[in-house]
């Protein structure tokens, strides 16, 4: 069984250079605020996704360009396009 997701995320953190003190501190709150808790964590990065589709279709995209170029459907696309315009 692998280490904890928190435990990873310290470790990947302080290997890219962050403070062990700083970075060892939040993880910390972070078990304090959530441990126990089941805690989802998305695959994708939504607000990047997001702001990626705003950029394509500010610059002009078609939904089938964009969706490509972003690795989106073109479903996807047009639900957020939608869900913005209301």
């Amino acid at each position: 069984m692998s280490r904890d997701v928190l435990h990873e995320t310290a470790d990947e953190l302080i290997a890219a250079g962050a403070d062990p003190t700083l970075v060892r501190g939040v993880i910390a709150r972070i078990r304090q605020r959530v441990g126990g808790a089941e805690v989802y964590v998305c695959a994708i990065d939504r607000v990047a996704r997001d702001d990626a589709i705003r950029r394509e279709l500010a610059a002009g995209r078609d939904i089938h360009e964009a969706a490509r170029r972003i690795g989106v459907s073109p479903s996807t696309i047009r639900r957020r396009r939608s869900q913005w315009l209301r």
